[in-house]
């Protein structure tokens, strides 16, 4: 009975994960890459306040209005700041694998990517674009936290995480897509700290 409750519980994660992304490839993504260049500085964000590499825990919400999606996975992210790259893996129900990801300011490499997100056109260049704006120094090229007029995307901060120079909540937004990210930084550590 346990073993068969838990294959219901697999199935039915990976069905929703169908049903999400599925709706993802259609509409409102329409195989479009990502609103706007990405203009971003080389480092890091913060990279001059912190030194070595880091772990970061965040919870993660993906809202797509136009198709009803609200949906939360967890995050891990391992962001290097003397090399200019960050490691990111996202996991759905059940610590299912959705992505990993290793992306620098103007490269990206797929370490793993679930099935259904390869149906997406453009998956990975959205997530690496919605990484590169929130993580890596584009605003020292912008006085603003935003895309430039017209480029169709917004990254707002609010809070702050002790210890670190990082907000405790990042909201990211791609108008033209039509989708927005929510990342909750929940715990940030130095690789080498117990």
């Amino acid at each position: 009975m346990d073993k068969r409750c838990g294959i219901a519980i697999r199935v039915f994660c990976l069905l929703l994960l169908l049903a999400v992304c599925g709706g993802c490839a259609s509409r409102p993504l329409d195989g479009a890459p990502p609103s706007g260049k990405v203009v971003c500085g080389n480092t890091v964000a913060g990279a001059e306040q912190v030194a070595g590499v880091w772990i970061l825990r965040h919870k993660v919400r993906l809202e797509i209005p136009r198709r009803g999606v609200a949906q939360s996975f967890d995050g891990l992210m391992r962001l290097d700041a003397a090399q200019s790259s960050i490691r990111v893996t996202a996991l759905g129900g059940l610590g299912m694998q959705l992505f990993d990801m290793e992306i620098g300011p103007d490269w990206f490499r797929v370490a793993y990517l679930h099935p259904v997100l390869k149906k997406i056109p453009y998956a990975t260049e959205h997530i690496a674009s919605c990484i590169r704006r929130i993580w890596f120094d584009c605003f020292s090229i912008m006085p603003q936290n935003n895309g430039a007029a017209g480029d169709g995307w917004d990254v707002s901060f609010s809070g702050k995480t002790p210890g670190t120079p990082w907000a405790s909540v990042i909201r990211f937004t791609d108008q033209r897509a039509g989708y927005a990210v929510t990342v909750r930084l929940l715990q940030a550590q130095r690789e080498d700290m117990p």
